[in-house]
């Protein structure tokens, strides 16, 4: 996973970690370049049974 030198806690992680309570999927949708990849990284460190640095995200091929 890319080190943010700067990473800001995101509002939408605790939304993210609320979604994954009730279901599987949870879609991330925004600009380019804006983190989504990374706050996707970061929540699902915490998320027993998720695929977590197995699956590689869109672009780290």
């Amino acid at each position: 996973m890319r080190e943010a030198v700067d990473y800001l806690p995101r509002r939408a992680a605790s939304l993210v970690y609320d979604a994954l309570e009730d279901t599987r999927v949870v879609v991330v949708n925004g600009a380019r370049q804006v983190g989504k990849s990374t706050l996707a990284e970061r929540v699902l460190r915490h998320v027993p049974g998720s695929v977590a640095g197995q699956v590689p995200l869109s672009g780290d091929q």
